[in-house]
């Protein structure tokens, strides 16, 4: 007999009769081998002879085993009465015990055969999975090579759409440190600029020149508006520029705005227009060279370049920067930053001299017309 805990039919046994589960301090109820209660929540069997209970986990029964008995007509017996019963010279009894044993190892053959057929079909599903986790990881590996050509493709995009961002601005020039003025005659300051920095302007090549709106860092620092001016042509805006870098950059001064505006003492500055995203990367880079993972940063006919271990790099985006982690030896001799960017300054100057000598005529008979000047803040 089993005792199963979903089960609810009455028991009967040879001195009296329980239903499943029932706890019961009476001497049967105690397993025959752990001499314990064979409880309501505990697989347990019953000897058909001396009706003992027996924990399952005692007699070393497999649940599988368990489950066939409890669904079979087959009896079964402890060892002590499958071996007590059998009196010398009893064939039967002997026969009996063999053909019992048989039944329980047809049984545990039945047992053994359905977990053979479950591991066998566990065996195919996990095949199948297999051949299916195979399949995924090649569309995974496809789809990754696909991700990684459309990010290179993305990059060179934005890449050439930053590049044309900023020639847009190749012939803009960003003047900074110059007070403002109510009523300010930005025009004399301009020419005013170039007669200090020794280069002749002629207002018909100045497009527009205002004011820039305030930024944030401008606002908190008391610094001045950002001026703009757009010229015509490139080569005068890159004499502008190299003037600059040659006449005070590489002679260690400074720049002052008293020549500009009298009773005011700020740093003037001139430097190329930027695009915002051209701009972030060079304070990005600047800062990686004021932790060290950067010997020099600077910015070359709008565009970043850095200096690491002797080599130089041109910056196009966030991903260029990203390789440089780890810091740098500092070099025997540091040199400002901007001195990088004025190596060719005396070539370039003059290259655009004799660009604006060729391109321009003082006998033209038909000179180009006087273009509006942006003179009040914007």
């Amino acid at each position: 007999m089993m005792r199963t805990p979903d089960s609810a039919k009455t028991i009967q046994k040879s001195k009296t009769s329980l239903k499943a589960g029932k706890k019961s301090d009476t001497k049967e109820d105690l397993c025959g081998k752990c001499k314990k209660k064979v409880l309501k929540d505990e697989p347990g069997i019953q000897c058909e002879r001396c009706d003992k209970w027996y924990h399952t986990k005692c007699i070393e029964m497999s649940a599988r085993v368990y489950d066939l008995l409890s669904t079979s007509e087959a009896e079964w017996k402890c060892t002590s009465c499958s071996v007590s019963q059998i009196k010398p010279g009893d064939t039967n009894g002997l026969i009996q015990l063999m053909l019992q044993k048989f039944t329980n190892l047809e049984v545990t053959i039945t047992a053994v055969t359905d977990i053979i057929k479950e591991f066998n079909d566990l065996k195919a599903c996990c095949e199948e999975l297999k051949d299916r986790n195979q399949a995924l990881e090649e569309k995974c590996s496809e789809l990754s090579d696909e991700i990684t050509l459309m990010k290179g493709e993305l990059r060179l995009v934005n890449a050439e759409t930053s590049r044309r961002a900023q020639y847009d601005l190749k012939n803009n020039l960003i003047i900074t440190g110059i007070p403002e003025q109510k009523e300010e005659k930005l025009d004399k300051i301009l020419l005013k600029l170039g007669s200090d920095l020794g280069v002749r302007i002629n207002l018909n090549e100045v497009l527009a020149m205002h004011r820039l709106k305030e930024n944030p860092y401008s606002k908190e620092s008391g610094q001045p508006r950002e001026l703009l001016v757009k010229f015509l042509r490139y080569p005068t805006k890159e004499a502008f520029l190299n003037k600059f870098k040659l006449k005070y950059r590489n002679n260690k001064r400074v720049l002052a705005s008293e020549t500009l505006v009298q009773g005011t003492n700020k740093v003037v500055a001139l430097r190329d227009h930027l695009t915002p995203k051209n701009k972030f990367l060079y304070r990005k880079a600047l800062r990686l060279r004021d932790e060290g993972k950067l010997h020099f940063a600077w910015i070359k006919k709008g565009e970043v370049l850095v200096k690491a271990k002797g080599k130089t790099h041109k910056i196009v985006d966030a991903e260029d920067l990203a390789k440089f982690r780890e810091k740098l030896p500092p070099l025997e001799q540091q040199s400002n930053v901007h001195n990088v960017n004025d190596q060719n300054v005396d070539t370039n100057l003059k290259n655009c001299e004799k660009s604006e000598t060729k391109e321009s005529k003082p006998d033209d008979p038909n000179p180009p017309p006087a273009h509006s000047i942006e003179t009040n803040q914007v």
